[in-house]
């Protein structure tokens, strides 16, 4: 009876064990991501208020739009390596699958399963970006093209295409990286410098690009 009792007494014990162990790493955890939160809608704040003018607003205005369907990357591409792919078309294999991957796992993935909304359509859970709310009359909207983004925007697409079209050249060519990084990291400053993105979409985005682009890489070479 005694040990009966005794073998119940430590399944409690371990049970309560258990479940304050379960939440203890819980509080902490929803700290970390709280302490994360703030930090990533804290930079996103810093770098959207940053001075804006008509020229600097059209500047990333411009980067930003060049990087739509990859239209400035496909134009350096194969302005770059014309008399390769002239030769070999499968020489823009690389290029070519680095992008469609990380369109994939970032358009078709990772945007659908998270639904993060735009910081300008705003987010009734937070507080700290609840200026984003009241500014529609912002004088950057009135140079967006088409009106301001509604989809997804975690991570963002911009930036996985910017940086997994920009490691493909540079793994063909290294004496482009440096020119394909720069615009790179131009295009991916501009979303959120103009309102499209929180500084997390762009750093996963840019993180998606690169490894794609490894991937495609060293399956390839």
């Amino acid at each position: 009876m005694k040990s009966y009792l005794k073998t119940q007494l430590m399944k409690v014990q371990l049970k309560i064990s258990f479940e304050i162990t379960a939440n203890l790493v819980y509080l902490q955890s929803s700290m970390i991501m709280d302490t994360l939160e703030k930090i990533d809608y804290g930079l996103t704040k810093a770098i959207f208020t940053l001075p804006h003018n008509t020229f600097t607003d059209l500047v990333f205005l411009f980067f930003s739009f060049a990087g739509n369907f990859g239209i400035i990357w496909m134009g350096m591409f194969f302005v770059i390596f014309y008399r390769q792919v002239r030769h070999d078309p499968g020489f823009a294999i690389p290029f070519l699958g680095a992008i469609t991957l990380g369109a994939i796992i970032t358009n078709l993935g990772l945007k659908l399963f998270f639904q993060r909304p735009r910081p300008l359509l705003g987010s009734p859970t937070t507080d700290v970006l609840t200026f984003f709310n009241s500014l529609s009359t912002h004088p950057i909207l009135k140079y967006f093209c088409g009106g301001y983004p509604t989809d997804f925007a975690f991570p963002s697409g911009h930036s996985t295409l910017a940086f997994a079209a920009a490691t493909a050249i540079a793994k063909q060519d290294p004496r482009h990286a440096v020119l394909s990084y720069v615009i790179a990291s131009l295009i991916a400053f501009s979303r959120i410098y103009l309102g499209f993105h929180y500084v997390s979409d762009v750093v996963v985005g840019s993180f998606i690009g690169w490894i794609s682009a490894l991937i495609v890489w060293r399956l390839v070479s």
